[in-house]
């Protein structure tokens, strides 16, 4: 499934990496370091409704969502 994308953040830094949220209940974490190019590195899948926010951790390393499912959850970007 593909969705309307509710949040975006990007990481800090010269880091070419930026989380997006989506209505398909996914964050995808992207890879901007090409200009030709978008990847997608790492789909997150924890939710069962829509993500509507992101924000990252002040350590930069995880990262906290909300979403329509009533949830809130820490992911850490390295496990």
């Amino acid at each position: 499934r593909n969705g309307a994308v509710h949040a975006l953040v990007a990481l800090p830094g010269n880091n070419p990496h930026a989380l997006s949220g989506s209505e398909d209940h996914t964050i995808k974490l992207f890879n901007f370091s090409s200009t030709s190019s978008t990847t997608v590195v790492r789909t997150f899948t924890h939710h069962t409704g829509p993500v509507r926010c992101l924000a990252l951790m002040p350590d930069g390393r995880s990262f906290v969502s909300g979403s329509d499912d009533m949830t809130v959850r820490i992911v850490d970007l390295q496990a």
